[in-house]
């Protein structure tokens, strides 16, 4: 039997956990997107030095902590690309779309 599926499960259980235990402690919501707005634009520094640090340890566990998987557990089998370049381009994409509709609902 194959067991691919189990890794995407593991993965979106480590999200969706992480997820409510931000929402828990900090009574926000995690998003990678308005916290990167919010720091491009100012207003995280302006709200709280403590607040801009935190979010900034956030983004850097999500850049660092899958590089530190692929050395423990080796590169994982995808058939998506092995080009980098379009992984990064529709990650910001995605990010960008998510900004703008932020705009439209606020």
């Amino acid at each position: 039997m194959q067991s691919d599926w189990i890794w995407g499960l593991v993965g979106g259980a480590m999200i969706g956990t992480a997820a409510a235990a931000y929402l828990w402690l900090n009574g926000r919501i995690m998003g990678a997107s308005g916290i990167i707005g919010g720091l491009a634009d100012g207003s995280e520094q302006r709200a709280s030095r403590a607040s801009a640090l935190e979010n900034l340890a956030y983004l850097s566990s999500l850049a660092l902590v899958p590089g530190l998987l692929w050395l423990v557990l080796g590169k994982p089998a995808t058939h998506l690309t092995t080009r980098p370049l379009i992984l990064i381009a529709a990650g910001l994409m995605v990010g960008a779309g998510t900004r703008r509709a932020q705009w439209y609902l606020a």
